[in-house]
């Protein structure tokens, strides 16, 4: 050995290039988002050669640790803090919950690709210098990022006087936002100060409280849910009078869902004003109805403890009742968390029963776990993940269709709204796999919502489907419109409800997290990161 070579100090890196190559695949494709100062640093260190054996066998490990962590970091995972800050709650999931999340994690459409890059690696690398292919790969990621317009970074962009948006005011319940920004941050802002400057929707005292209003809030429950499993969703909805084809659920996490329905009287807030103590109680709707003279209840099918979700909406959400009693109530699945989940049905009926005499008209509000990902079917044999929602979402609407008619039979005048808190995630995309919704993203936050008013003497022969943009602060109009109008006391058409309803915005939300359509295109902006093209939307 000469001189030279016994004291050279940098060397190939072998499998390493694979680690590499792989990588640059999966940001091409949009799997990651590859941080090129880390991964130059990498493999720099791993080029490196250290004097002894013992030595180099602690940088091998140290920069085994060091690319996984980075891998991590690089995909569009959660952050490791927020798995150690959620752990009390991740500790609740069932040991066949984690199993099958585990599962999804595995994805064949990324294993294939890997076999086959392995198997070329070790054939081709008798003739090919992989070293000096992954260096230039690298050194290449900048220039590819300038010049790849098809995955654009936006860079922040606030002002201390941002452009003021316009807002134009057709009558006293339609507004249409007008958003005139440059970049999704400025949109974002222009966005949230037309929402401040919505006038609540605040039930006049001439308004006739003369029809019941039950709101069926149905966590996981989405447009590409439906389509996922398989379900024809104008069959679904087909005996109801308005569909929603745009409603925008505005978050993915079933918390803020509830407490976003439960203030539809005012424009959308940031996610962070969700939970603090606020005394706009003009905001919420269920306050507003018990002012007009509503007898308002609550009841769920499951016992509210997890994330503290009855506490949410008795504190935050002003819906201060407690939940119709569970004990004696039939189970139909077991949760995720392997706590009970009751047969809604049962629930509905049993409050239908004790409010279906009373003179006074009702604001019920009712939440349902029953199309949780990872709920098991009692006596039922095992199915896939698709088959069981299929089948959970059969069972859910025939409850719905039972209890539509008990009030039927009972010549109630009711006005009922499905309101989906937000989707399941049945089917992942580039950023998420199937179930997890850390990242709102458009096929989780756009929900069909459906309206039936029970009791109205002339039913249409189909549903109106309403196909502009809306979210929560369109019921609490919508509701204000029907009393307004008289709906159930006149022939006035539905469609004239539906002229007045205010346009909105995609934007959704999580801690972490926001999601808004700008130029018709959806952007996300994960924590400190800057605004990008949701991955699989180019």
């Amino acid at each position: 050995m000469t001189q030279t070579n016994k004291h050279k100090w940098l060397v190939g890196l072998g499998v390493w290039n694979l680690y590499f190559l792989v990588k640059f695949w999966l940001h091409l494709n949009q799997w990651i988002q590859i941080d090129f100062a880390a991964n130059l640093a990498l493999f720099c260190f791993i080029a490196i050669q250290l004097p002894t054996k013992l030595l180099n066998s602690f940088k091998q490990l140290t920069a085994l640790l060091w690319a996984i962590l980075l891998l991590y970091s690089e995909s569009w995972l959660p952050p490791l803090s927020n798995l150690t800050e959620n752990f009390y709650l991740l500790s609740q999931f069932s040991v066949q919950y984690v199993a099958d999340l585990f599962g999804r994690f595995i994805s064949i459409e990324l294993i294939y690709p890997l076999i086959i890059a392995t198997v070329s690696y070790i054939y081709l690398s008798r003739w090919i210098r992989f070293t000096t292919l992954s260096l230039v790969g690298l050194l290449s990621l900048p220039a590819y990022s300038l010049l790849n317009s098809n995955t654009p970074m936006v860079k922040e962009q606030r002002s201390e006087t941002p452009q003021a948006p316009q807002v134009q005011a057709i009558t006293k319940q339609k507004i249409v936002p007008v958003i005139d920004a440059d970049n999704p941050q400025q949109a974002l802002d222009q966005f949230y100060q037309i929402q401040q400057s919505l006038e609540p929707v605040v039930f006049a005292p001439n308004d006739k409280a003369n029809f019941d209003v039950l709101i069926l809030n149905i966590c996981s429950l989405s447009w590409a849910d439906l389509q996922a499993a398989g379900i024809d969703s104008k069959s679904l909805f087909k005996d109801y009078d308005m569909v929603f084809k745009h409603y925008n659920s505005a978050t993915s996490y079933s918390g803020p869902a509830a407490l976003r329905i439960l203030r539809a009287s005012c424009g959308q807030v940031p996610h962070n004003q969700l939970f603090s103590d606020s005394n706009e109680k003009q905001c919420y709707l269920f306050e507003n109805l018990k002012k007009l003279g509503y007898q308002t209840s609550l009841a769920m099918n499951h016992d509210g403890h997890f994330d503290n979700f009855i506490g949410l909406i008795k504190q935050q959400g002003h819906l201060e009742h407690n939940p119709i009693l569970l004990k004696n109530q039939p189970i139909s699945q077991y949760a995720f968390d392997n706590t009970p989940v009751y047969k809604d049905i049962n629930l509905l009926s049993d409050w239908f029963s004790q409010y279906k005499g009373s003179g006074q008209p009702q604001a019920f509000y009712y939440n349902t776990i029953s199309l949780h990902d990872g709920n098991q079917i009692i006596n039922q044999k095992p199915l896939s993940e698709v088959e069981s929602y299929a089948l959970r979402v059969k069972i859910l609407f025939s409850d719905i269709n039972t209890f539509i008619r008990q009030i039927e039979q009972s010549g109630r005048k009711t006005m009922l709204i499905i309101v989906p808190e937000h989707g399941a995630a049945l089917k992942g995309d580039k950023m998420q796999f199937s179930g997890l919704r850390e990242i709102p993203s458009p096929n989780i936050v756009s929900v069909p919502v459906a309206v039936k008013f029970i009791g109205k003497s002339n039913q249409q022969a189909e549903p109106i489907y309403i196909e502009q943009n809306t979210s929560h602060y369109a019921l609490s109009t919508l509701i204000k419109g029907a009393m307004e109008s008289h709906i159930f006391y006149n022939d006035l058409p539905l469609s004239q409800l539906t002229q007045t309803l205010p346009k909105s915005t995609l934007v959704a939300e999580n801690e972490g997290a926001i999601l808004m359509e700008f130029n018709n295109t959806p952007y996300i902006k994960l924590s400190n990161s800057d605004w990008m093209i949701y991955p699989g939307y180019q």
